[in-house]
């Protein structure tokens, strides 16, 4: 067993993503999170490349970076940046057991750094049957408090229609180069 304490600051996302995701040794369904290589070091300059694979039905997805500092930077889906001459990731639907590689960089596709501040952060991902939100968030980054809010309400609302809903989280400690 491997256990690692929490910032208290993360508490607000573990609460969305405990309250759908099967407990620990539970058999069933499972939205697979991690990143390129399994390693959960990396060091400033390393790209931050999530790697997951889609539980049990088709679904959309919810993947974000929320940083100890407060913020939150939507990973997918994302809306188009010129100014970081970004295109759109918009909201599509996942099919079962689809292996979803995000942070590759390419031209018009984002590919995300490690950069001060240094760290403790966690990476939520969240898979539905139907979409959380009627409209896409107004931005890639936005406060971590606000748009948790938004998230759990999201997520409750989602769960008393009916809708499947998996989460998981895992921690990334960003480094200075060595």
């Amino acid at each position: 067993w491997q256990v690692q304490s929490i910032d208290p600051a993360f508490c607000p996302a573990l609460d969305v993503v405990r309250s759908v995701a099967p407990p620990f040794g539970a058999a069933g369904a499972r939205l697979g999170l991690g990143l390129a290589g399994g390693n959960t070091r990396l060091r400033d300059g390393d790209h931050i490349m999530p790697r997951l694979v889609m539980p049990d039905f088709r679904g959309n997805l919810r993947v974000d970076y929320v940083a100890h500092d407060g913020g939150v930077l939507h990973l997918y889906p994302q809306v188009a940046d010129p100014t970081q001459r970004m295109t759109a990731d918009p909201p599509r639907l996942f099919n079962p057991g689809e292996a979803v590689n995000l942070g590759t960089p390419s031209a018009g596709h984002p590919a995300w750094e490690v950069g001060p501040p240094y760290g403790t952060d966690l990476i939520i991902a969240i898979a539905s049957s139907q979409p959380l939100f009627d409209r896409t968030r107004p931005a890639n980054a936005e406060e971590a408090d606000a748009y948790l809010r938004d998230l759990q309400a999201a997520v409750e609302a989602a769960r008393a229609h009916g809708v499947r809903v998996l989460g998981s989280a895992m921690t990334v400690d960003t480094l200075p180069k060595q």
